[in-house]
């Protein structure tokens, strides 16, 4: 059997032996803390990041509808510049009736006007008048 003093020195032994073991375990525990810390401010940063997105997916919404608003616009504004456009050439159709039909009754009346000049003239003439000058 083993006496009391050779407890006492396998005690000893394997005390020798745990201690290695024991300031591993505690810089593991540290290391773990760490770890731990390390992961915290992991997941923090994570849900900050998908609060971001978030954010982002939210603004891009917007923009989306914006986009299609100003998609309607363009459309609605193509429509109004296809009748600005037709009655623009309407009105530059009317404009060159309304210059032809001046320049003919402009000739018209200057032929009279003419006709009158050369009536008047020969009468005066005639009757031995003398000529009106303006």
């Amino acid at each position: 059997m083993l006496t009391p003093n050779d407890l006492q020195q396998i005690r000893n032994i394997v005390q020798e032996e745990v201690k290695p073991v024991k300031t591993d375990v505690a810089g593991l525990k540290t290391d773990v803390a760490g770890l731990k810390k390390d992961m915290t401010e992991v997941k923090k940063d994570v849900a900050g990041l998908k609060t971001d997105v978030a954010g982002l997916k939210k603004d891009m919404t917007e923009v989306k509808k914006d986009v299609a608003g100003l998609k309607t616009d363009v459309k609605t504004l193509q429509k109004d510049m296809d009748t600005v456009k037709k009655n623009v050439t309407q009105t530059q159709k009317d404009v060159r009736k309304i210059k032809n039909d001046q320049n003919t009754i402009i000739s018209f009346f200057d032929h009279g006007q003419i006709s009158l000049t050369r009536r008047v003239t020969r009468i005066e003439h005639h009757l031995q008048l003398p000529t009106f000058v303006d």
